[in-house]
């Protein structure tokens, strides 16, 4: 089976993503940003 591959881009559809259980390879934060505690915490 052939595993699908997408981007998803912005602070609250990453929390999203990893509320509804997505498994996520890599989350790319850039260096001037501020992260969300909630972010951090579902990671």
């Amino acid at each position: 089976m052939e595993k699908k591959s997408f981007i998803i881009w912005g602070r609250n559809p990453i929390i999203e993503a990893l509320k509804s259980g997505k498994s996520l390879e890599k989350i790319l934060v850039a260096h001037d940003s501020h992260l969300p505690r909630e972010l951090l915490r579902l990671a």
